[in-house]
C-alpha cells in the first residue's frame, strides 16, 4: 500500500531535504563523471589515431565503460536504502580518481586499458546513479533532469574545443587525467547526496489520506513502456554521436575542425536542456516530445544524406538540440510514478546498456561495409519508436492521474 502526504508535508520534506548544493552535486559530478562519453567523438578519433584501433575495436572499447557505467545499478539493489548515500559517493569518487590516474600512467595496451575503463566505469556508474536518483527525488524532476543534462553539455562542449589540441601534444592521458583532477576537486560535493532521500507523493486535492497503488499489470506496463522507449532511444543516439567523425571527415573537415564544431554543437544541446528545464512541467508533454522527436528525426535524415559542412553542421547542431531537449522529460515520465526511485535507477541501467551497445553495433556494422548514413537512417526508425512508447507511457500516466 502506498502512502501519500498532506501538501504541507510533501513541501517540508522538499525544504528540509532537497537543497541547493544537492542539486550543485548532481549538475557538477554528473558533468564530470560523463566526460569520457560526451567527448566520444574526438576520442574514436584518438584511439584510432595512437593505438590504430579499428572500429569495431573502438566500439568494444565503449561498450566495456559504458558496460560497466550501467551495471552500477546491480550492486545498488543492494546498498540502496542500506548504507549512507554519501559515504558510498566518496568510496566512489575515490575509486573513480584512482582508476584514471593509473590509466593516464601505464602503456596503452588494449586489454589492460579495458580493465580498468571497467573500474573507472562501475565508480563513476555509481555516481551517476545518485545523481539520477537524486533529480528523480527532486520537487520539479522536469527542471533537476534539465540543469543535470546541461552540466554533463557544458563539459562536453569544453572537452570537445580542448581536448583534440591536448591529444595532439600530450596523448590519451591528457584526458584520464583532466577526469581525475576535476573529480578530486568536486569531491567535497558527495557529501551533498541527502542521506535516506525519499521522495514525497503529492496527495490530490479531495481524495483521501491513503490510496492503494496502481495494479501491478499497468505498472508493469508503463514500466515496459518507459525502459522501451529509452533503450531504443539511447541506442540510436550512441550510434550515431559515437561515430559523429565518420560524418564530419565526410564533409571534409580535420579532426581539430570537426571538434571545434562538435563543440558547438554541444552549445546547442545546452540550449535544448535549459529550454527544457525552462518548461519545466507546464504545457503539454505529448506536443513537447512531438517537437523534440520530430526535431530529432529530421536531424538523422539530414545526416543520412552525407551533407557537405553546411549541412553536416545544421544536421548535429539540430541533433544535438533535439537529443537533450526530448530526455529530461523521457526521465521525469518514469520518475512521475516513481517513489521508491527503483523505476529510475532501472532507466539509468538501460540508458548505460544501451549507449554500450549502440557503439558496439555500430563500429561492427562500419567495418562490415554498412555507410554512416545506413547508419543514421536506422537510428531514425530507432527514434520513431521511442516515441510511440512514450506517448502510450504518457497516456498511462495521464489515465492513472
Amino acid at each position: 500500500m502506498k502512502t501519500t502526504l498532506e501538501p504541507h508535508e510533501g513541501a517540508a520534506l522538499d525544504a528540509t531535504r532537497y537543497s541547493g548544493w544537492t542539486l550543485m552535486s548532481i549538475i557538477i559530478l554528473g558533468a564530470v563523471i560523463s566526460l569520457p562519453g560526451l567527448i566520444a567523438p574526438a576520442l574514436a578519433v584518438q584511439l584510432a589515431q595512437q593505438l590504430g584501433l579499428s572500429a569495431s575495436q573502438i566500439g568494444a572499447y565503449f561498450f566495456i565503460e559504458l558496460m560497466a557505467f550501467s551495471s552500477a545499478a546491480l550492486p545498488a539493489q543492494f546498498w540502496m536504502g542500506r548504507f549512507d548515500e554519501r559515504r558510498v559517493a566518496r568510496v566512489a569518487a575515490v575509486v573513480f580518481v584512482v582508476a584514471n590516474c593509473v590509466t593516464a600512467g601505464m602503456p596503452f595496451h588494449l586489454g589492460e586499458l579495458l580493465a580498468l575503463r571497467f573500474v573507472a566505469g562501475l565508480a563513476g556508474g555509481t555516481l551517476g546513479l545518485l545523481c539520477m536518483t537524486s533529480a528523480g527525488m527532486s520537487p520539479n524532476p522536469d527542471r533537476a533532469f534539465g540543469l543535470w543534462i546541461v552540466g554533463q553539455l557544458v563539459a562536453g562542449a569544453i572537452g570537445l574545443y580542448f581536448l583534440p589540441q591536448l591529444f595532439a601534444v600530450f596523448g590519451l592521458k591528457s584526458l584520464f587525467l583532466c577526469v581525475a583532477a576535476l573529480t578530486t576537486l568536486a569531491l567535497p560535493l558527495c557529501g551533498a547526496f541527502s542521506s535516506r532521500l525519499t521522495k514525497p507523493v503529492r496527495r490530490p486535492r479531495g481524495a483521501g489520506r491513503v490510496r492503494q497503488a496502481g495494479a501491478p499489470g499497468r505498472d508493469g506496463r508503463f514500466a515496459l513502456l518507459v525502459v522501451s522507449a529509452v533503450c531504443v532511444f539511447y541506442l540510436a543516439i550512441g550510434a550515431v554521436w559515437s561515430f559523429s567523425s565518420r560524418a564530419a571527415a565526410g564533409a571534409g573537415l580535420d579532426p581539430i575542425l570537426s571538434g571545434k564544431i562538435l563543440s558547438i554543437a554541444t552549445l546547442m544541446g545546452i540550449a535544448g536542456a535549459m529550454t527544457a528545464s525552462v518548461i519545466g512541467g507546464r504545457g503539454s508533454r505529448r506536443l513537447i516530445l512531438g517537437l523534440g522527436y520530430g526535431l530529432l528525426i529530421a536531424a538523422l535524415v539530414g545526416l543520412c544524406t552525407g551533407p557537405h559542412l553546411a549541412g553536416y553542421a545544421v544536421s548535429v547542431f539540430a541533433f544535438k538540440f533535439a537529443w537533450t531537449f526530448v530526455i529530461p522529460f523521457v526521465f521525469a515520465v518514469a520518475a512521475k510514478e516513481d517513489a521508491s526511485g527503483r523505476l529510475t535507477s532501472a532507466v539509468g541501467f538501460i540508458t548505460g546498456v544501451a549507449l554500450a551497445v549502440g557503439p558496439l553495433v555500430a563500429g561492427v556494422l562500419l567495418d562490415r561495409g554498412v555507410s554512416y548514413g545506413a547508419l543514421c537512417g536506422g537510428a531514425a526508425v530507432l527514434c520513431a519508436i521511442s516515441f510511440l512508447c512514450m506517448l502510450l507511457a504518457n497516456r498511462r500516466l495521464a489515465g492513472a492521474a
